[in-house]
């Protein structure tokens, strides 16, 4: 670890750490409505001392164990994709960032969500990465018989 770095990195960890527990945390709120078809009201300390635990535990992993090493093992699983995939993998976190965040923010469907709405936001969220996924495996699969037809005409 390079202690040039080392507050960047525990900074990088605690960003990590809180985004990861307060995902956690909407993500058991989300799960918990739509098993008992109940609406959920979010409201005490523990939803904001929580994300603020896993960021000084993020804080905390971020120093010890560097982030240069997983942005290092993040690039190197990053290189080995094709082009358009590296392209698709960057949309989907765009996509998946800003719909999500409009989505709950925004709040359209108003005060609280039925398991409809909650349909309709996962269907947001997942259905544009699908259709992208589909696309692609599409453009590889015509530029592989491509490929093979120009290997078969030589």
């Amino acid at each position: 670890m390079n202690p040039k770095y080392r507050v960047l990195q525990s900074a990088i960890g605690a960003v990590i750490g809180f985004g990861v527990t307060a995902s956690l945390e909407i993500l058991l709120v989300a799960i918990i409505s739509g098993l008992f078809d109940a609406r959920i009201t979010v409201r005490g300390l523990g939803w904001l001392v929580l994300p603020i635990a896993g960021a000084c535990f993020g804080w905390k992993v971020g120093r010890d164990v560097g982030v240069e090493s997983l942005l290092l093992a993040l690039r190197k699983a990053l290189d080995g994709l094709s082009y358009h995939s590296r392209i698709w993998v960057s949309a989907s976190i765009l996509w998946l960032i800003s719909s999500s965040t409009f989505m709950l923010l925004v709040n359209p469907f108003g005060r609280y969500w039925n398991s409809k709405d909650w349909q309709t936001f996962w269907l947001v969220l997942i259905l544009p990465l699908a259709v992208g996924a589909l696309a692609l495996k599409l453009l590889h699969w015509v530029n592989k018989a491509n490929r093979n037809q120009a290997m078969d005409d030589k």
